[in-house]
């Protein structure tokens, strides 16, 4: 049997990850057809396929979770996938390089930070670096091409990372950063836009992209607040027509914020979150999507 028209914000499961899976998918088998036995839609398995019906090889592997899981969404790995399929992102790292590459206008090393007790600088250069190329791990698991300004402790202009970006034509620009304040009292994590405009269908992306890292960076410092700024820094103004944010993942003038930046855990766990917001993004752009698709179709029909 196949299904024919369906009202799909009508629908509800008793188990929360099986009605966000659910959501999710059912407008995707209905644009390809996928054809479905007793769509009895209260019932958690309702994805059966009729006897000697082709399925994608896709739908049948939905159990796997483990970037899902990884970057803790309620969802399945296929859709994650399929929502940054041929996505291109570019992670940066910010600073970089030693003194001799340092200019008027340049710090190499970035915010630092004398630690007395094991009589080493602590440099923000290398915590930078560490997030992104965890970062880029994550996401590399999802299929989309990952672009790294640097990938390793070497100096690249503002410039250059702003053409890589710009060359790769680029969906996402991430820029992450730690952060420094004369008081010692500041902290927590910030997410930097170039404007507050939402005029362009570009500004709108960047604003909800740094919605989703709000929401995650403030929740895993446990701190209720919004963290949203705007700055017109240039590696953002050079990349405008791409939706970017520049992350400041803590300070490390601040205490508590810089026990927890230096702890290489605690770094993962900054890089899963900042992974995590930007499948967020793409998923619900993909969701936006299908279900614009799925009830055109319905008005047509």
């Amino acid at each position: 049997m196949f299904i024919q028209s369906i009202h799909f914000d009508k629908i509800s499961f008793k188990k929360k990850k099986t009605n966000r899976t659910a959501k999710i998918m059912l407008p995707t088998l209905l644009l390809i057809g996928t054809p479905l036995i007793d769509a009895n839609i209260k019932s958690d398995a309702f994805i059966k396929s009729e006897t000697k019906t082709f399925i994608p090889k896709e739908i049948r592997e939905l159990s796997s979770t483990n970037i899902a899981e990884k970057v803790g969404i309620d969802t399945k790995d296929y859709f994650i996938k399929r929502a940054l399929k041929n996505k291109t992102i570019t992670i940066d790292a910010g600073h970089g390089g030693t003194t001799k590459d340092q200019t008027t206008f340049s710090k190499p090393y970035g915010t630092k930070y004398y630690d007395n007790k094991n009589k080493k600088w602590i440099y923000e250069k290398d915590i930078n670096l560490k997030i992104a190329k965890e970062i880029e791990n994550i996401l590399k698991q999802t299929g989309a091409n990952i672009v790294m300004t640097r990938d390793s402790d070497s100096y690249i202009t503002l410039t250059d990372r702003a053409e890589k970006a710009n060359e790769s034509k680029s969906n996402m620009f991430v820029s992450i950063h730690v952060n420094a304040n004369k008081s010692k009292k500041i902290n927590g994590p910030e997410i930097y836009l170039c404007t507050k405009s939402t005029k362009t269908d570009t500004q709108k992306a960047a604003k909800n992209l740094a919605e989703q890292l709000n929401k995650r960076l403030t929740t895993l410092y446990k701190i209720n607040e919004n963290k949203i700024r705007y700055v017109g820094f240039n590696v953002l103004k050079d990349t405008e027509n791409i939706p970017g944010v520049l992350v400041e993942t803590g300070y490390l003038t601040n205490q508590k914020d810089r026990d927890f930046l230096i702890n290489e855990e605690n770094q993962l766990k900054l890089a899963k979150e900042i992974a995590g917001g930007i499948i967020d993004f793409w998923l619900q752009k993909q969701e936006e999507k299908d279900n614009a698709l799925f009830f055109a179709g319905n008005t047509k029909n």
